[in-house]
Parts: structure tokens; sequence; C-alpha cells
């Protein structure tokens, strides 16, 4: 091997390493786990010396530097460790001021990237991507069974939040870029867009004072309390079949109208509609007035409510006026349904079907009316069949589906609660992997810790 360019570290690693293998070859050193394990040991000690190289080779090495117009110098040398993907890296580096007594700077990190001062962008950035998926616990022993970096619990709870607060002050510009950067498949049709909430355990939700309210009313204090809504938001396309291509998802933490999802939703279509305005736009969601407000304000070329809950309106309906279980009360079901969804006017037969009945039980009339007067609210937004002749979603499955990925499966597990900022977070990153838009988000965070010197 040509080693004899390299620095003493490296080349130290490298014949490390090649005695290792030599031995790990022999049967006789070990299982094929234990010999695996070793040396993933070896080459993590390689990539370490190598990383310590390439951080060191960024150092100014005693040299005047310029910062935004400002000349720095050299105050002290000192070593400090930081995380790389390969395992700790310890490297003496320059800390600079441009005043006596100013605030310091190091200009190796600004070079390198390192992002809150502790990680190397690449470690950062598979470090993200775990914690997208699992807590930092989890992520902190998956970590240690894979051998190379092994950050701490305290430190991988720490970055999303440290890389939030990069990417909020920039929210607008930064999902203007990732929007720019991605692609409108060609094959696209139309484009459906719907938007939902989620409930989730917050720690200043006032749990406490809300179950103190419920007992001084003379009521249990029973079930969830300190609950607050998360909005979610989806933008999908679909090609001339009406096969889902792909969706775009967004996640905001409890604020007053869903404000900041419904301007990303928004924002998000109004580029659509610039580059392909062929594109029809159909809005799909449940029945919530308030969700129609918005959507309608979007002017999509179709509205529909989603089918399932309107299949569920008309399946609580009927079981109030017929015994639920009985095999007519089924079939009655089952025979609106079919018409509701694949009729023209099936709407309008469901309506007078429901009319024609009284409910059971006398108690029960305001709500068997309240399901009537759903679908005359919505029977502009029920013309299943000519959507579907079309192609076009009628089941707001995507949107709901996002408030489960998004927020259930990772945000709603035993003894969770949250904070706006530390959910955000996590919000924000996992709508972003989970949208295929990650890489181009990167890009930006990571570049935000460069600062050429």
């Amino acid at each position: 091997m040509a080693s004899d360019h390299l620095p003493t570290i490296i080349r130290h690693a490298v014949n490390q390493l090649l005695k290792n293998v030599t031995r790990l070859q022999a049967q006789e050193a070990g299982s094929i786990e234990t010999r695996e394990e070793e040396l993933g040991r070896a080459l993590n000690a390689v990539g370490q010396a190598v990383m310590k190289a390439m951080l060191e080779a960024e150092d100014p090495d005693g040299r005047d530097v310029e910062i935004d117009g400002k000349q720095y110098w050299q105050a002290v040398r000192a070593e400090r460790e930081y995380v790389s993907q390969f395992g700790p890296v310890r490297v003496e580096r320059g800390v600079y001021r441009s005043v006596r007594n100013g605030p310091t700077v190091c200009p190796m990190e600004l070079r390198a990237g390192i992002v809150e001062q502790f990680w190397t962008p690449r470690a950062a950035k598979v470090a993200v991507v775990a914690l997208t998926e699992m807590t930092p616990y989890r992520a902190s022993a998956l970590f240690a069974e894979l051998g190379g970096m092994q950050p701490s619990r305290s430190s991988l709870d720490r970055l999303p939040k440290a890389l939030s607060r990069r990417w909020e002050p920039e929210r607008e510009s930064y999902e203007r870029a990732v929007r720019e950067a991605d692609r409108i498949p060609a094959e696209a049709v139309s484009v459906g867009v719907s938007i939902d909430a989620v409930m989730l355990p917050m720690r200043d939700g006032g749990r406490h004072d809300k179950k103190a309210q419920t007992r001084a009313s003379g009521r249990p204090a029973k079930g969830p309390a300190g609950y607050r809504a998360v909005g979610c938001g989806a933008v999908s396309y679909y090609d001339g079949d009406g096969s889902r291509i792909k969706t775009t998802r967004f996640g905001r933490m409890p604020e007053p109208k869903m404000a900041t999802v419904k301007e990303s939703i928004r924002s998000e279509l109004t580029y659509i509609r610039a580059q392909r305005p062929d594109l029809t736009v159909v809005a799909v969601a449940d029945g919530d007035p308030v969700l129609w407000e918005f959507l309608d304000d979007l002017q999509p070329d179709h509205s529909v409510v989603d089918f399932y809950h309107a299949a569920e309106h008309l399946k609580r309906a009927l079981d109030l006026t017929d015994e639920p279980s009985a095999l007519p009360t089924q079939e009655r079901f089952k025979m609106l349904r079919r018409r509701l969804k694949n009729r023209r006017g099936g709407v309008h037969t469901v309506i007078r079907s429901l009319a024609q009945k009284e409910p059971r039980q006398t108690r029960a009339a305001p709500q068997y009316r309240g399901g009537i007067t759903y679908f005359k609210r919505h029977v502009h937004r029920m013309n299943y069949p000519r959507l579907r002749h079309h192609h076009l979603p009628i089941g707001s499955g995507v949107v709901e589906g996002t408030c489960r990925w998004l927020v259930s499966d990772r945000m709603k597990r035993t003894g969770m609660r949250w904070d706006t900022e530390g959910g955000q977070a996590i919000l924000t990153l996992r709508a972003l992997t989970h949208s295929d838009r990650f890489e181009t988000a990167w890009r930006l965070l990571a570049g935000s810790y460069t600062r050429p010197c």
C-alpha cells in the first residue's frame, strides 16, 4: 500500500487495520459475529483517523481570517471532541476573536460545517433521520449497537430542537426552496388537498385544571385531558387511473385556527397551479365546517366529503331506526351505501330514505335529524359517481394517514407529553422525511452552519 504520504495517525490506523484483517481471517479468532464486530471497530478507527486529519486541515493554523468582513485573530488553541459517523474525534483547533475579550468563533467549525459545535454534518444527518423514527433513548441504544458514533440521549434530544430554531425563522424561504427543488410528476392529472387534526398530549395542556373543572361540575374526571389539536395537511398527486403517485405532508403543533399549516398548504397549491395549471384540484375532508371554510377558499375544481365518513354517518342514522344487528338493517345500509357511491343522485336517495323513517327512541330524534342535516348540508360535496368516473379521489385517507404517521406513530407513545418547541422540531423533520424532501431540506440546514473564512 502506498501510504508514505499519509499523515502518521492515518498510516497507523491503516496498518492496524491490515493486521486485524489478517488475524480475523483465521478461524480460531472467534465466531463470525465476534470477528465482524471487531472488524467494524477497526474500520471505524480508520474513519476516525481520517476525519481527524480532514478536520485539522480546515484549521487556519494560527493565521488571521476574515469572517463577514471582520478580521479575526487566534486567541487560543484547545482540543475539542466532535461526534463523527465513525465515533468521537478529538481535534486541536484555534479559537478566534475580533476584539479583545469579545465573543469567540472557531474557523475550523465554520469551514467544516460542524453542527451545533459538536456534530460533523454527516453524523448530525444520520442522527436526525433516526430521531424522526424513534426516541432519543432508542436511537442512543441503536447507535451503541452499531458501534460507530455513540451520542448520549441528551445530545440526541437537543439536536432536533437546535435545528428547528434555525428552520423556523427561515421557514417560508426554506419551504419555498424545498418546494421548488421538488418535482411535480409528469404523469399527474389531478391533485388532492386535505387538512385534518389529531389530538396530542401536551405539557402545557392544562390537564390538572381541566380535571378540576370537571370535578367541580359534579362529573367524574375520567378520560384524557390536556390534549390539544395538531394540524396536519396533505397534498397528493394522482395519475389518470386515479392511483396516488406522491404526497407532500405538513404538520404543525397546536396553534389558533391551524394558521401555519393552512399557510403551507396554500403556498404549495399556489406553486402547483403556477407550474401545472392543467391539474384538476380536488379538496377532500370530513364534514367539519371549519375545515371547509379554508378548503372552499382555495377554490378547488371539486369539493368532496370523505366517502367513508359519509358512510359512517349513514350507518349511525340507520342504527337509530332499526336494530343495528338485524339483517334487514345491514342490507338496507349496504344498498344505500352502494347507491351513494355509484348512482347519480345517490345522496338524494339517501336523504329521502332517511326522511321516511323515525328513530326507535324519541330521545334519539335530535341525533337522527342531525344525520339527515349532515347529508343535506353536503349534497354538493357528495357527487361520488361523477368523481369516480373521472378517476378523482373521494376519500381523505391520505390526510388521516398523515395524522397517524406524522403524529400518532411517533409522538403518542406511552407516557409522552410534548411542549411546542420539541414537538415542532420532530414534526418538521418527520414531515420532510415522509414527503421525500429531507435531502434538500438538510442541505439548507447544514449549509447554515458553514461560513467562508
